[in-house]
Formats: structure tokens, sequence, C-alpha cells
């Protein structure tokens, strides 16, 4: 009768310790939203695609999936988390960049997935971003101005972007977040999307009239790590959608 006692306010006692810590196990599990500035400062002024951090997200179109770069194709980029624009006037007050009247709104919200990792989504919509495009591998300017000729007088073409990225943080809830280029390489990305539309200048090289009004459309689909998986429709970089398309919109000048 004792050992039957005994099982049963063990029993008690552990139903009550289960009532009592789950609801302080389902907290740590809640969500939290970190301050933008969070993401955008760790995004790094200079550089480019296989450098310390890419200042504008850009992306491959052609006819040729899964050759990277894809022979005689197009490089679309539009500076969509506004670095660009922030480190020409702030870090280089002596150079004539024109204030683009670029905007940034948007949340990032972290989940812990352990001690050690949490899972963080940025969702990020820009106004007025500074947006080109070129040929590659010549690199021949087909819209808008690159960051360079902007700087020496070239007429910008600007755009409105929505980036939605997911990416696992080392160093759990509140650990210094990555520049994007970062996060890729080393596969901590599980989704990046972005939508952007651009209007400006189209150039000769486009096939049209030098100055022509245009449009740029860019639309990227990433799932790092889900390179190559058969009937994903991915190639082997994991991007199923990858796409900068340009238009005339306008007469010639």
């Amino acid at each position: 009768m004792q050992l039957w006692r005994v099982v049963v306010c063990a029993a008690v006692l552990a139903v009550v310790a289960v009532a009592v810590t789950a609801p302080a196990l389902c907290a740590s599990q809640r969500a939290v939203q970190r301050p933008l500035s969070d993401f955008l400062d760790a995004q790094a002024p200079l550089g480019g695609w296989g450098a310390t951090c890419c200042p504008a997200v850009g992306g491959w179109t052609g006819d040729e999936p899964g050759t990277h770069p894809r022979p005689r194709t197009t490089w679309g980029g539009i500076d969509c988390t506004g670095v660009v624009e922030r480190a020409f006037r702030t870090m280089s007050p002596d150079l004539s960049f024109p204030d683009l009247g670029t905007t940034l709104e948007g949340t990032v919200t972290e989940r812990p997935l352990d001690t050690d990792h949490a899972e963080v989504t940025v969702v990020l919509h820009t106004r007025n971003a500074l947006a080109w495009a070129w040929t590659v591998p010549d690199a021949q300017a087909l819209f808008g101005s690159d960051p360079s000729s902007v700087v020496s007088g070239g007429e910008p073409a600007l755009g409105e972007s929505l980036l939605h990225v997911v990416f696992v943080n080392d160093g759990g809830l509140g650990a210094p977040l990555p520049c994007l280029t970062q996060a890729y390489c080393l596969g901590q990305i599980t989704y990046l999307g972005l939508q952007a539309r651009a209007t400006g200048p189209l150039h000769a090289a486009f096939g049209v009239a030098e100055g022509t009004g245009g449009r740029m459309t860019i639309q990227q689909l990433a799932a790092h790590g889900l390179a190559g998986v058969p009937g994903k429709g991915l190639d082997e970089y994991g991007w199923p959608v990858e796409t900068v398309s340009l238009q005339a919109v306008g007469p010639a000048p």
C-alpha cells in the first residue's frame, strides 16, 4: 500500500512538473522580432558575387540552364538592401552620388531552433532602388547605370523590390546576422525569393536607340540545399526560377 501511494504521488508530481514547464518550453520556441537595422547593417557596402558581400541581389537569365555564367546572357541587379546608395553617400561623400530617395521597410523575425541556432526570416520592401543590367561576359550596358556610372553622371534607373529570405543563423537568438552572400555560400539560406521591377533608359547594346525608355523585371527563387534533386525543377545551383527580362516601354529620345 505504501509503495502504491509513493507511485501515485510520483505520478502526480510528474504531471504537475510537465504542466508547469510546458508553457516555459512553448514560450522559448516563440518567434521574436528584431530591428530591421540588424539585417541591413550586416550587408557589407563593398564587394560583389564571390567577394565579402554582394551589395545588390542580381540574377542570371539565358537559354542554357545549368551553365553559370551562361554565354552572352544578361545580368541584372537592384539595390534591394539600400547598401549601394548608403555606401556611396556616407562612406564616399567626396563622390557626386545623387540622393535617389531609396526607402526600406520590413521585418526580421527570429525563431529558436536549438540553443546554438535560430531561423531568421527577413521580408524587405524597397522603393526607389538603383537598378542596372549588362551583358555577360562582355559587360555591355543594357539598362540604367551602375553605381560608378551614376557618379560619372549616368542617368539612374529606379525600381521597387520585395525580398523574402529565410536562413539558419549560428549562435542562437540575438546572434549577429550574416550578409546574404556569406549565408548563401555557407549553405545557411533555406529560401530566397526576390521580385523587382525598375524603369529607366535602355542602351544601344539592347538593340534600340540610346536612351529609349525601358523596364527591367527580375524574378529570383533559390532553394539552397536542394540543388540537383531530381524532379524539383532545379539546376545544380538550386535556383528553380532566375529571370531578368528587359523591354522597351517608351519612344526613342
